[in-house]
């Protein structure tokens, strides 16, 4: 997860991945803001090619206006990955799923814990996109689910064929504060 490298600049994110054999990474924006021209997005995707990172979506974005999700599906498309990690507003989803049609990039929804006032389970995020167009997912934050008391291997067995992508950490006790 690019949330991983929040301190650290584009240069000292490539030498940690290299240093752990980590190669691929979903890009957040404070590497490439939403904003960003072509332009930049080429240099960028081109630092991280050159240091042998392959760069498969983006995020997480957060989306609470129809705007901010027609937006973050730009960005995605601009960056050219068929994927985006992000947090539509619940009663988005209905549009989310429009946009998701319309541009054809997966969307893996992120559970962020209980004190996310949006999705703070993965169950949250399963029953709401399950009936909806299978490029509709989850990005299963394993710490955060343990922490809202969902066990991970479990959400991965019930799940599993819609996780699109995890964010893997450790935590202390599997609790709210943990």
């Amino acid at each position: 997860a690019g949330f991983t490298f929040a301190h650290f600049n584009i240069d000292q994110s490539i030498a940690m991945m290299n240093r752990i054999g980590v190669a691929d990474l979903s890009l957040k924006d404070f590497h490439l803001p939403l904003n960003s021209t072509p332009e930049k997005i080429s240099e960028v995707l081109g630092r991280f090619k050159a240091g042998g990172i392959n760069i498969y979506a983006v995020g997480v974005i957060y989306m609470t206006s129809k705007d901010a999700i027609d937006k973050a599906f730009d960005y995605t498309r601009k960056v050219g990955v068929p994927l985006m990690i992000g947090v539509p507003a619940p009663d988005l989803i209905d549009y989310t799923e429009q946009k998701v049609k319309e541009y054809d990039i997966r969307i893996a929804i992120h559970n962020h814990g209980p004190e996310d006032k949006l999705y703070p389970h993965p169950k949250m995020v399963y029953d709401l996109i399950k009936d909806r167009d299978k490029r509709m997912g989850l990005c299963l934050d394993i710490g955060h689910s343990q922490r809202a008391g969902a066990d991970p291997v479990t959400m991965v067995k019930q799940y599993g064929h819609r996780i699109y992508d995890m964010h893997i950490k450790d935590v202390t006790a599997a609790q709210r504060d943990g």
